[in-house]
């Protein structure tokens, strides 16, 4: 209910233009609707995580007015800003379990303006380090601002929110942050347990249910500066011969076979300053 509340409209928690007001109107509204489909409704949204928003909302909201989640933004070249977010949300919302199952993050980036950094490699390695930490918090659904750059500048690459440019400009282009979301919608099935991650280098792993083992590595710092040489072994393999396929953020790729040793395969991966790579796993 409502976007950023305690940035547009002037809404206070609790006084003045109240924002539990406006959202229990609005959440009782919604929840009358008849024959409505299945929906999810919750709020604040507020542009960053307040625990006086948190703890002034739920003091105040009748036990009768429905909420899924608690919603909040965040924009921050910091992977950690995020974290901290997720587990003072998860310590405050244990005793509101009941009231809010959910945690959101209905809005997130690098950087709450537009910049050039948008439009390249180091804002899709932040995308790729903060899905992958947050994987490993209690937040439930984490929303990218923006999929298309919604307002023209003066040219295709003006530093705007979204992974694809604005169509002002002819054909659409996909920037380095839409594929870094390509790379990670590849991680399907369950999710592999790993170890080793490092400063700067985070990782996540799963398995398809056709037996596809990947592996995500994204080497990221906020100053963009740091090489890495990384270490990988997938374990429990069965004999035989794989296709190990490397396929980098920065367009690259190269497929090797490879036999295992005593199940192992082990390799060296080199990730340049703000690349990431996806390793795929295919049994011959």
């Amino acid at each position: 209910v409502w976007n950023e509340p305690d940035l547009f409209g002037g809404w206070k928690m609790n006084r003045g233009k109240n924002y539990t007001t406006l959202y229990s109107v609005a959440s009782r509204a919604a929840n009358g609707v008849n024959s409505a489909k299945t929906f999810k409704i919750g709020g604040p949204a507020t542009t960053g995580f307040y625990t006086a928003w948190v703890n002034g909302f739920y003091e105040k909201l009748d036990s009768s007015v429905r909420i899924d989640f608690f919603s909040w933004h965040r924009y921050s070249a910091s992977v950690d800003d995020f974290v901290e977010d997720a587990e003072t949300a998860k310590k405050l919302m244990e005793r509101q379990i009941a009231r809010s199952q959910y945690l959101y993050i209905t809005e997130w980036g690098v950087n709450p303006e537009r910049g050039s950094a948008y439009d390249g490699r180091w804002a899709a390695a932040h995308y790729l380090a903060v899905n992958t930490a947050l994987s490993k918090t209690a937040i439930d659904l984490a929303l990218a601002f923006e999929v298309l750059d919604g307002a023209p500048g003066d040219e295709q690459y003006h530093g705007g929110w979204g992974m694809l440019t604005n169509p002002k400009y002819g054909a659409v282009a996909k920037k380095p942050r839409f594929a870094a979301w390509e790379m990670i919608t590849k991680l399907t099935g369950n999710q592999l347990p790993l170890v080793g991650e490092g400063s700067y280098v985070s990782a996540l792993a799963a398995k398809d249910p056709a037996g596809v083992a990947r592996v995500l590595l994204v080497n990221y710092d906020e100053r963009g500066q740091h090489t890495e040489l990384v270490p990988v072994t997938v374990t429990g393999l069965m004999e035989g011969t794989y296709a190990v396929t490397e396929k980098y953020l920065s367009g690259r790729s190269l497929t090797t076979d490879v036999v295992p040793i005593s199940g192992n395969i082990r390799r060296e991966v080199s990730l340049s300053a703000s690349e990431a790579v996806l390793l795929t796993y295919v049994k011959q």
